[in-house]
């Protein structure tokens, strides 16, 4: 049976969260730590005891009234600050099972450019090449306002459907899902 997910087009591919040890993903062998990615940013601007910068346990969290939450959903950290959308896919694809790739592989398959980032095309066509459902705001029409977003969102988590938000305005930092 073919998987399902939704991307949805409006503001950026993610989902935020620290994982827990047993759901950190391995690096990709051409990764250098000290190079890029987070791990090579200067110790002394880590928070760790920050009052604003908490980190909330949603590998561990259940849904409730106020949220839903996709038990067990894989998280993992970005390797450079332009392959957002790659990670993102990772996480949906760990999460149906699937461990056949690294972020390293999915940034060449997916013909992530430095300086531009993912293109939902070519997301779609990698998804859609291994076999899976994949709707998104380039084949559908657009939702009509705010509820209606939050309709979908809920429809399709409630599911067990990741949702993939892309960000148009470069504030994917500002919106979890």
């Amino acid at each position: 049976m073919k998987k399902f997910f939704t991307v949805a087009l409006i503001l950026t591919s993610l989902i935020i969260a620290n994982a827990c040890a047993e759901k950190i993903f391995p690096l990709a062998e051409s990764y250098d730590p000290d190079s890029y990615g987070a791990t090579a940013a200067p110790a002394d601007i880590n928070h760790a005891d920050s009052i604003y910068y908490t980190r909330p346990d949603f590998g561990a969290m259940t849904s409730n009234g106020d949220r839903i939450i996709l038990a067990n959903y894989p998280t993992c950290q970005q390797l450079t600050d332009y392959s957002c959308g790659p990670a993102a896919a990772l996480t949906v694809l760990r999460y149906f099972g699937n461990r056949d790739f690294d972020e390293a592989t999915l940034v060449k398959l997916m013909d992530v450019k430095p300086y531009a980032g993912t293109s939902l095309g070519n997301m779609m066509k990698f998804f859609r090449e291994l076999g899976w459902d994949v709707k998104s705001s380039l084949d559908t029409p657009p939702l009509e306002d705010e509820v209606a977003f939050q309709k979908f969102v809920m429809e399709n988590l409630s599911a067990g459907k990741p949702i993939l938000v892309e960000n148009a305005l470069s504030l994917h930092d500002a919106l979890p899902i």
